[in-house]
C-alpha cells in the first residue's frame, strides 16, 4: 500500500530509514495503545476499527486506516449507499446497497468534495482517529540516473570491438 514507484530505463538507488515511535498512553496522551472494547467506546471510528480487528481485516489499530473509514462513513450517511471499494471493510453494510446507479455515483462524487471541506474531516483528524501509541515510520530517499548513458554505450561498443579484433584479428 505504501510502495515506491521507480522508472524503467534508469538506474535507481534507494535508501530507506526506519523510525520507531513509542508514546505514553492515558493520562499522558490520547494515543491508542490497544484496540479493544474500552478504546472502541471513545469514538464511532474506533468502534469501526475494533469491528475490523474482530473480523481479522486488520491486526491492530493504525491511524491511516481510520482515516480511510471516515470519508466512507460520511458518504454512506449522505447517499445511503456504499462504494464497492468499501466492501472489504465488512462494516454493517448489509443495511445498505452498493452505489451502482448514476444518481448514487453522482451523489458520492459530489459529497466527496463536501467531505474534504466539512467539519466531519476535522473531527476525523482531531477526535475520531487518534494516533497509535506504537508505530513505525519509513522514510525513503531516491536518486535516479539515466542508464545506460551515451558515454557508457559508446565505451562498451568500443570495448566489444577491441575484444572481437583481438580474438579474430
Amino acid at each position: 500500500e505504501d510502495g515506491v514507484d521507480v522508472s524503467a530505463g534508469s538506474q535507481t538507488n534507494m535508501a530507506v530509514s526506519r523510525t520507531f515511535y513509542s508514546r505514553l498512553a492515558t493520562p499522558f496522551s490520547d494515543c491508542v495503545a490497544e484496540l479493544n472494547e474500552e478504546s472502541s467506546a471513545k469514538s464511532a471510528r474506533l468502534a469501526d476499527m475494533f469491528k475490523l480487528k474482530q473480523l481479522n481485516v486488520i491486526d491492530k489499530y493504525q491511524q491511516k486506516y481510520c482515516f480511510k473509514v471516515c470519508p466512507h462513513r460520511y458518504l454512506i450517511k449522505q447517499c445511503n449507499c456504499y462504494s464497492p471499494s468499501l466492501k472489504f471493510l465488512n462494516l454493517d453494510l448489509a443495511k445498505y446497497n452498493v452505489c451502482d446507479t448514476i444518481e448514487q455515483v453522482n451523489c458520492q462524487e459530489r459529497n466527496k468534495v463536501h467531505y474534504y471541506t466539512s467539519e466531519d474531516i476535522r473531527e476525523c483528524y482531531t477526535k475520531d482517529c487518534p494516533v497509535e501509541c506504537d508505530s513505525i515510520s519509513y522514510e525513503t530517499k531516491i536518486s535516479v540516473a539515466d542508464y545506460p548513458t551515451d558515454w557508457y554505450v559508446e565505451t562498451m561498443n568500443k570495448s566489444a570491438q577491441r575484444h572481437m579484433y583481438s580474438v579474430y584479428g
